[in-house]
Protein backbone atom coordinates (compact mmCIF):
# COMPACT_ATOMS: atom_id res chain seq x y z
CA UNK A 1 0.00 0.00 0.00
CA UNK A 2 0.96 3.50 -0.55
CA UNK A 3 1.14 6.55 1.48
CA UNK A 4 -0.46 9.50 -0.45
CA UNK A 5 1.90 12.01 1.02
CA UNK A 6 5.47 10.53 1.12
CA UNK A 7 3.99 7.83 -1.65
CA UNK A 8 6.26 4.75 -0.09
CA UNK A 9 4.90 1.95 0.05
CA UNK A 10 4.10 -0.60 2.44
CA UNK A 11 3.26 -4.29 3.04
CA UNK A 12 -0.56 -4.59 4.20
CA UNK A 13 -0.41 -6.63 7.00
CA UNK A 14 2.45 -4.46 8.43
CA UNK A 15 0.63 -1.20 7.89
CA UNK A 16 -2.18 -2.76 9.15
CA UNK A 17 -0.52 -3.32 12.49
CA UNK A 18 1.94 0.09 12.20
CA UNK A 19 -1.76 2.17 11.69
CA UNK A 20 -3.45 -0.11 15.09
CA UNK A 21 0.07 1.23 17.29
CA UNK A 22 -0.05 4.47 16.22
CA UNK A 23 -1.84 5.67 14.00
CA UNK A 24 0.27 7.33 11.65
CA UNK A 25 2.15 6.92 8.53
CA UNK A 26 5.40 4.94 9.34
CA UNK A 27 7.53 7.91 7.96
CA UNK A 28 5.53 10.23 10.42
CA UNK A 29 3.56 11.89 7.67
CA UNK A 30 0.99 14.11 9.26
CA UNK A 31 -2.52 15.47 7.96
CA UNK A 32 -5.55 13.42 6.30
CA UNK A 33 -3.81 10.00 5.56
CA UNK A 34 -4.66 8.06 2.70
CA UNK A 35 -3.25 4.57 2.16
CA UNK A 36 -4.31 3.25 -1.48
CA UNK A 37 -3.49 -0.38 -2.71
CA UNK A 38 -2.08 0.61 -6.23
CA UNK A 39 1.48 0.07 -7.70
CA UNK A 40 4.09 2.58 -6.77
CA UNK A 41 4.69 5.60 -9.03
CA UNK A 42 7.87 3.88 -10.45
CA UNK A 43 6.21 0.78 -10.94
CA UNK A 44 3.35 2.61 -12.52
CA UNK A 45 5.67 4.59 -15.08
CA UNK A 46 7.23 1.42 -16.02
CA UNK A 47 3.80 -0.75 -16.47
CA UNK A 48 2.78 2.70 -18.55
CA UNK A 49 5.30 1.96 -20.90
CA UNK A 50 4.25 -1.66 -21.53
CA UNK A 51 1.88 -2.50 -24.79
CA UNK A 52 0.10 -6.21 -24.14
CA UNK A 53 -1.61 -8.51 -25.83
CA UNK A 54 -5.45 -8.70 -25.32
CA UNK A 55 -6.28 -11.79 -23.55
CA UNK A 56 -8.78 -12.97 -26.53
CA UNK A 57 -6.16 -13.56 -28.37
CA UNK A 58 -6.51 -17.42 -28.81
CA UNK A 59 -10.38 -16.16 -30.19
CA UNK A 60 -9.07 -14.16 -32.60
CA UNK A 61 -8.05 -10.56 -31.04
CA UNK A 62 -4.81 -9.03 -32.39
CA UNK A 63 -4.96 -5.89 -30.72
CA UNK A 64 -2.11 -4.79 -28.67
CA UNK A 65 -2.93 -2.51 -25.97
CA UNK A 66 -1.07 0.22 -23.50
CA UNK A 67 -1.06 -1.41 -20.03
CA UNK A 68 -3.44 1.67 -18.64
CA UNK A 69 -5.97 0.67 -21.50
CA UNK A 70 -5.88 -3.44 -21.03
CA UNK A 71 -8.81 -3.44 -18.75
CA UNK A 72 -11.18 -1.27 -21.01
CA UNK A 73 -10.45 -3.14 -23.84
CA UNK A 74 -11.10 -6.42 -22.27
CA UNK A 75 -14.05 -5.63 -20.32
CA UNK A 76 -15.94 -3.50 -23.08
CA UNK A 77 -14.19 -2.90 -25.91
CA UNK A 78 -13.26 -6.18 -27.31
CA UNK A 79 -15.21 -7.70 -30.34
CA UNK A 80 -13.54 -11.28 -29.62
CA UNK A 81 -14.72 -11.71 -25.59
CA UNK A 82 -17.10 -14.05 -24.96
CA UNK A 83 -20.26 -13.14 -23.56
CA UNK A 84 -23.66 -15.63 -22.10
CA UNK A 85 -26.45 -15.55 -24.51
CA UNK A 86 -29.04 -12.97 -23.61
CA UNK A 87 -31.83 -15.93 -23.86
CA UNK A 88 -29.43 -17.42 -20.73
CA UNK A 89 -32.50 -17.42 -18.74
CA UNK A 90 -35.04 -19.23 -21.13
CA UNK A 91 -32.08 -22.20 -21.05
CA UNK A 92 -29.08 -21.17 -23.05
CA UNK A 93 -25.90 -22.38 -22.54
CA UNK A 94 -24.15 -20.65 -25.48
CA UNK A 95 -21.34 -18.15 -24.90
CA UNK A 96 -20.97 -15.64 -27.94
CA UNK A 97 -17.92 -13.22 -28.88
CA UNK A 98 -19.81 -9.81 -28.57
CA UNK A 99 -19.97 -9.01 -32.67
CA UNK A 100 -21.62 -12.45 -33.23
CA UNK A 101 -24.48 -12.26 -30.57
CA UNK A 102 -27.08 -10.20 -32.80
CA UNK A 103 -26.77 -13.40 -35.48
CA UNK A 104 -27.01 -15.90 -32.93
CA UNK A 105 -30.11 -14.23 -31.35
CA UNK A 106 -31.55 -14.02 -34.47
CA UNK A 107 -31.26 -16.90 -36.64
CA UNK A 108 -29.13 -19.75 -34.13
CA UNK A 109 -30.06 -19.40 -30.70
CA UNK A 110 -32.75 -22.35 -29.52
CA UNK A 111 -33.92 -20.24 -26.98
CA UNK A 112 -35.11 -16.94 -29.14
CA UNK A 113 -38.78 -15.85 -29.39
CA UNK A 114 -39.95 -16.12 -32.84
CA UNK A 115 -43.18 -15.97 -33.69
CA UNK A 116 -45.87 -18.57 -35.42
CA UNK A 117 -46.50 -17.34 -39.50
CA UNK A 118 -50.26 -18.64 -38.87
CA UNK A 119 -51.89 -17.61 -35.31
CA UNK A 120 -48.73 -15.24 -34.11
CA UNK A 121 -47.96 -16.65 -31.19
CA UNK A 122 -44.55 -16.19 -29.65
CA UNK A 123 -42.12 -19.66 -29.21
CA UNK A 124 -39.10 -20.51 -28.37
CA UNK A 125 -37.32 -21.33 -31.72
CA UNK A 126 -36.75 -25.03 -30.71
CA UNK A 127 -40.29 -25.27 -30.12
CA UNK A 128 -41.98 -23.89 -32.94
CA UNK A 129 -41.82 -27.00 -35.35
CA UNK A 130 -43.95 -28.82 -33.01
CA UNK A 131 -46.57 -25.62 -32.41
CA UNK A 132 -46.81 -25.73 -36.05
CA UNK A 133 -47.56 -29.14 -36.84
CA UNK A 134 -50.32 -28.68 -33.96
CA UNK A 135 -50.91 -24.95 -35.15
CA UNK A 136 -55.35 -24.60 -34.98
CA UNK A 137 -54.47 -21.73 -38.15
CA UNK A 138 -51.70 -23.82 -39.94
CA UNK A 139 -52.60 -24.74 -43.51
CA UNK A 140 -52.70 -28.25 -43.89
CA UNK A 141 -52.69 -30.53 -46.81
CA UNK A 142 -55.06 -32.99 -47.10
CA UNK A 143 -53.73 -36.42 -46.25
CA UNK A 144 -56.49 -37.94 -48.95
CA UNK A 145 -56.79 -35.70 -51.99
CA UNK A 146 -53.41 -33.91 -51.49
CA UNK A 147 -54.95 -30.15 -51.31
Amino acid sequence: MECNKCENCFCMNCLQKWLKESGSCPFKCEGDLDFKLKPHKVIRNMLSQLVLKCRNEKNGCETEIPYEKLEIHEEVECLFEFYPCPNKDEGCTDKIKDAEIEVHVREKCLYAKVECMYCHSGYLRKDIRNHLMNCDKAVRTCPHCRQ
